[in-house]
């Protein structure tokens, strides 16, 4: 016999199950901003822009993109998620300062 069971019955337990299911649910957490902002702490700290063009080339390389970093995840389209900025989509051709290789497996 289970904790539940052995403290008030089987249909005690079912009866609290459904009334609970029943019950209103928290309002759930608002969603990310689909899209890194420039003036953003974290991309204002790390220099990011979201046309690597544009951005010094004493700054960076000119074969560093969010597409060729490890940190990014392409999705639909000309651009995907970033976890620097915790999941939020860049475009394929932004950079920012954590820039850093894909891995050569």
């Amino acid at each position: 016999r289970n904790f539940f069971s052995r403290l008030t019955g089987r249909s005690a337990y079912v009866d609290a199950a459904s009334r609970w299911a029943a019950a209103p649910q928290p309002a759930s957490t608002p969603a990310l901003s689909p899209n890194v902002q420039e003036n953003g702490p974290i991309a204002r700290a790390l220099n990011y822009a979201p046309d690597a063009t544009v951005v010094d080339c004493a700054v960076r390389l000119s074969q560093r993109y969010c597409s060729n970093c490890a940190q990014f995840a392409r999705d639909a389209g000309n651009s995907g998620r970033c976890d620097i900025f915790a999941g939020r989509r860049v475009p394929s051709v932004g950079w920012c300062a954590a820039w850093s290789g894909r891995s050569q497996d």
